[in-house]
């Protein structure tokens, strides 16, 4: 069981209607700062955090920088931790799958280096091995 209590609060109605309008810029600007990144992690393959080219619209939207700073972070965080679990997923599929050894292997590789939509050539380490584009 759980309870929770109601606790007074020294917020003035107008405090309070600042905190809101803030929350609810802070999760517009969170939206546009993730689109931002997803763009970013399609061109170069991950996400970045220091990415600051539109610096002028997500302040209009969030307010100051540190706010868009701020959120920066944590929309990059949860990226992150989202991309991981779909590593760890994929890692999972792979592993109990009745794909050859060899095969196996070089979809390892490609998920653990991260490079799903790289457009290069992947070696492999140990081989000098090519991945082929099938197998891709």
């Amino acid at each position: 069981m759980m309870r929770t209590d109601l606790l007074p609060s020294n917020m003035t109605a107008m405090k309070e209607a600042q905190v809101r309008a803030v929350l609810v810029a802070y999760r517009r600007g969170a939206v546009m700062l993730a689109s931002e990144q997803w763009r970013l992690f399609f061109e170069t393959g991950r996400f970045n955090k220091h990415h600051d080219k539109d610096k002028t619209t997500f302040a209009a939207v969030i307010g100051a920088a540190n706010r868009v700073q701020m959120c920066r972070y944590q929309v990059v965080g949860q990226l992150g931790s989202w991309l991981s679990n779909r590593e760890n997923e994929f890692r999972d599929m792979v592993t109990r799958s009745s794909l050859d050894p060899d095969t196996k292997h070089m979809l390892h590789v490609i998920n653990r280096l991260g490079t799903w939509f790289s457009r290069r050539e992947i070696a492999l380490k140990e081989t000098g091995e090519i991945v082929s584009d099938a197998i891709r």
